[in-house]
Order: C-alpha cells, then structure tokens, then sequence
C-alpha cells in the first residue's frame, strides 16, 4: 500500500533534486510534486509526495515532521484522502 504525503514550510530555494534525496533516504518516492507560484514559477514551500510502502510514509513523517531542514522548521504529515495535487 503507498502512503500519500503534504509537506509544507520548506525553505522557498529548496530544488526538487534536495527534495528527492530527503524523501528518498526513507524508501522509493514514486511521485514528488512540488508547488509553484503561477507568475514566478518558483517553489512556494509546500508540495505531495507518494512514498511505495506506507511503512515507509510512516518513518518519513515520524523522522521529519517538526525537524529542521535548511535552516526551516518542517512539516511532514499523511495527505487527507481524496488530495490529488497541491
């Protein structure tokens, strides 16, 4: 079963490339989709992410949420159902 992700509250010159190997130290990400300012099209600090093995969701949120990344305090928690895109 995967797990479904929100992030939020990262730092706004994060790349996804950073975001991938942060999310990937966890397990297999199979979707990271980051938002984006729709005139700059810069990362607006939050995003979804689908992790293969809910297990693996699980020790991602318990390791991250609350943690600091870049110099940013960090939110990592289970997507509400039904969030397809952020």
């Amino acid at each position: 079963m995967t797990g479904k992700l929100l992030f939020k509250s990262f730092h706004l010159e994060a790349t996804s490339s950073q975001l991938l190997k942060l999310f990937s130290d966890f397990g297999e990400v199979t979707r990271l989709q980051i938002a984006r300012d729709p005139v700059l099209l810069r990362f607006v600090g939050r995003g979804l992410l689908e992790m293969s093995d809910s297990r693996d969701a699980a020790a991602c949120i318990e390791k991250l949420n609350g943690s600091r990344f870049m110099g940013s305090d960090i939110s990592v928690v289970w997507a509400p159902a039904g969030v397809a895109s952020v």
